[in-house]
């Protein structure tokens, strides 16, 4: 399968079915990026397009479709695009995120499709960068991690791991352990919810905490609703764990948008490792701080707990964001490394909002190259949800997206 963004000549996947190429529609938006539509052509080799491939376009990036403007013109664009490659709406196989409450999910069931293939979220970030490197059949250790996303357990997921390919689908091998958000996506915009759902566990963490600063009254409520398992949903969200460290270094107000917290985390992380603030004698930016990978879980109980024993002893808030930063790497290295070896996987494949850091992901693409294992990640195609549409679309195309945990 070939598919393009406009202009841009981005190759996603390559097979031999069907005899002629295919349409592929991809319409990128926000939350579950957006959807996508396929239909076989059975025609002879057209310009461009060599028989046996599948060819596509991608929409630009269209928004935030919360919003009712960037639904409209989500509408508009699966109108365009059908228009451009002259298919029905009775044709194609549509392709969306499988959350229910997702506007894309419902609009796709107001479709008169051939047929509706709904598809999990981070399954899609991985499919996309296979697609992207007409490698289909490579078999590669997949770690999506992002703020939100409908898992297969029914919980939030976000701190991914799998194993598999784009044809024979991914397999959940690992994960960040289990945090309890109350509130569950509203803790996306209020990241001290997000800190009460990963402490909720380690009372003494919380003491230590307060002892150094005044945590607002949202905090103590939330955690009083952790605490009681009331009104909260379990998430394994890398993106939220993010947010919770953003609060323990002083960024705890409401966000206007998801992944806030996380751009006010990476900029001190940045200038530390910049050379702007330079580390103390007593607090070196190494060893990293613990953060083990045990059957399959990572478990960030003991990184919270050492982070908040620095805070209270007074380590440099920039210090321990990029000490943070660089465990975080070193441990997805380690685990993305200990599964590259054991499933015989070709690379590693990064992808999802959260490698938007460019502190993290410098950090993980040094740490795997010390491991010894070739790192694959989005390069024509956002890793955020603007590339959700290309993995759901080459996930559709190929039927890669049915395998569970």
């Amino acid at each position: 399968m070939r598919c393009r963004a406009p202009g841009s000549g981005v190759p996603l996947a390559e097979g031999d079915d069907p005899p002629g190429p295919a349409v592929c529609a991809a319409v990128c938006g926000a939350p579950s990026g957006g959807g996508a539509w396929a239909r076989p052509r059975r025609r002879p080799e057209k310009r461009g397009h060599p028989r046996g491939r599948r060819a596509g376009l991608l929409s630009e990036h269209l928004g935030d479709l919360e919003t009712d403007e960037a639904q409209v013109a989500f509408e508009a664009a699966v109108e365009a695009l059908l228009s451009m490659g002259g298919v029905s709406k009775t044709e194609p196989i549509v392709a969306f995120d499988r959350h229910p409450d997702y506007r894309p999910a419902q609009f796709a069931e107001t479709l008169p499709a051939r047929r509706r293939v709904p598809v999990q979220r981070h399954r899609a970030y991985i499919a996309g960068v296979l697609a992207e490197r007409e490698a289909p059949e490579a078999r590669v250790v997949g770690v999506a991690f992002d703020g939100t996303g409908d898992g297969d357990d029914g919980a939030i997921w976000g701190g991914e791991f799998f194993v598999g390919s784009l044809t024979a689908g991914f397999r959940r091998a690992g994960h960040l352990r289990a945090a309890r958000l109350p509130g569950g996506d509203a803790a996306a915009r209020f990241p001290l919810q997000a800190l009460a759902g990963f402490v909720f566990e380690a009372p003494d963490v919380v003491q230590r905490l307060a002892r150094r600063r005044a945590l607002p009254t949202r905090f103590w409520q939330a955690l009083k609703f952790a605490e009681g398992n009331e009104q909260t949903v379990p998430a394994t969200s890398a993106g939220r764990l993010f947010d919770a460290v953003a609060v323990l270094l002083g960024f705890d107000r409401a966000i206007p948008f998801e992944g806030q917290a996380t751009i006010r985390l990476e900029h001190p992380a940045a200038r530390a490792r910049s050379g702007k603030r330079r580390s103390s004698e007593r607090y070196p930016f190494e060893p990293r701080y613990p953060f083990p990978w045990r059957d399959g879980e990572l478990d960030y109980r003991p990184l919270l707990a050492a982070m908040v024993d620095d805070l209270v002893s007074g380590r440099p808030a920039a210090e321990i964001a990029l000490a943070f930063h660089r465990s975080v790497a070193g441990t997805i290295a380690e685990a993305a490394a200990e599964l590259f070896r054991r499933e015989k996987a070709e690379a590693v494949v990064v992808a999802g909002g959260v490698f938007q850091n460019a502190v993290l992901l410098e950090a993980l693409k040094a740490a795997l190259e010390a491991h010894g294992v070739p790192l694959w990640v989005p390069r024509a195609v956002p890793p955020n949800d603007g590339g959700l549409s290309l993995g759901q679309a080459a996930l559709a195309v190929t039927g890669g997206g049915a395998i569970r945990s």
